[in-house]
């Protein structure tokens, strides 16, 4: 969901008007506007290039994913809690194998084990590289 989306655009002459309000006729280059060392102005606010785009890897260039971890041992018991997980809005797994670096004394059997079964889940949700795990809709 776009929050932003919500509230109007404002203008810079918006912003400008009601910060000389706050301001209360306090002058604005002495207040608001910063000077390096050689007496550059940093301005206090900075208009985005119309051109300009996500940059890859910033806060708010992908969408977030909320990740359920799948590492109980016990097959039953762990297809139920991926089930529920991915009910209550899961929208990933992270499959965690028994003797990996990130099992912390847990994580799933052998994936090459002939009683682990393949990964079935809902229409709508898909599990890259899962083949081998059981998960019932």
């Amino acid at each position: 969901m776009d929050f932003a989306s919500a509230f109007p655009k404002a203008t810079h002459s918006e912003w400008r008007e009601a910060v000389d309000r706050v301001l209360k006729g306090a002058d604005f280059e002495k207040v608001l506007v910063g000077r390096t060392a050689d007496g550059i102005a940093i301005m206090p606010l900075h208009p985005r290039r119309a051109d300009a785009g996500p940059i890859a890897g910033a806060r708010g260039a992908n969408r977030w994913r909320i990740t359920a971890r799948l590492d109980d041992p016990n097959a039953e018991r762990g297809n139920g809690l991926i089930h529920d997980d991915l009910l209550g809005g899961a929208d990933s797994i992270a499959l965690t194998f028994a003797g990996s670096p990130q099992a912390r004394g847990f994580g799933l059997r052998d994936a090459s084990s002939p009683s682990v079964t393949a990964c079935r889940v809902q229409r709508w949700m898909s599990i890259s590289g899962c083949s081998r795990w059981p998960i019932s809709q």
